[in-house]
């Protein structure tokens, strides 16, 4: 029968050799009884990124076959990419520093996380004679969406695009993996207050792991 696999199986696994062999698993480490290579590489896109779903972000990896660099008349010249940030804040963002301010980034929509109606669980029934009648209620995480700025319509989150970064809520952020998205181009206001409308930032959140905690201030 063959083997059933989703990302949070494969990750863990992942972290599981990892511990065994003391440090990051190279693609040749991989055992018989785990997935092949090339099931990887379908499930996360390449070996990198496989790797930081399983939580391996602090040492580098040196893959089996990297590319020499190439260099023009001995000169190496490094190109740093253009990064472009997108702006799901709903509000406009302002970054500070110690410098001063950075300019205005204009918010191009809303990242929103959508819940189901409320429900009362099981619980709820033989609680209520203890808690004086307070409902409880519950709901479950449906889908994380885009409403773009002036629309009311909702629209899929944006999938990666190399060198973006988008601004989203902390809870977007570390919940978006559940719906089999990195979060890893996804950065969160940490620390921030808001004035005439506009959410000044002094301190960026990222998800760089699936094991950080679920909850989250929205």
């Amino acid at each position: 029968m063959a083997k059933c696999y989703n990302r949070r199986i494969l990750s863990d696994a992942l972290a599981d050799l990892g511990k065994a062999i003391g440090g990051v698993p190279r693609q040749k480490d991989l055992t018989s009884e785990m997935a092949s290579r090339s099931t990887y590489i379908r499930y996360f896109g390449d070996w990198k990124t496989a790797l930081e779903y399983a939580g391996f972000v602090d040492e580098p990896v040196q893959e089996e076959h990297e590319e020499d660099l190439i260099a023009d008349d001995c000169n190496v010249t490094s190109k740093i990419p253009e990064i472009k940030l997108v702006n799901l804040c709903g509000k406009p963002i302002v970054f500070l520093d110690g410098s001063g301010e950075s300019d205005v980034i204009p918010s191009v929509g809303r990242a929103y996380a959508c819940m189901s109606n409320p429900v009362q669980p099981v619980a709820a029934k033989a609680l209520s004679a203890i808690i004086n009648d307070v409902p409880v209620v519950t709901a479950r995480l449906k889908r994380i969406v885009v409403y773009p700025e002036g629309s009311s319509n909702e629209r899929k989150f944006p999938a990666p695009v190399e060198n973006t970064f988008y601004i989203v809520s902390e809870v977007v952020a570390r919940n978006i993996y559940r719906f089999g998205r990195s979060a890893l181009d996804l950065l969160y206001p940490q620390r921030k207050y808001m004035a005439n409308g506009i959410m000044y930032i002094e301190t960026l959140g990222m998800v760089y792991t699936k094991n950080l905690p679920i909850c989250a201030r929205s």
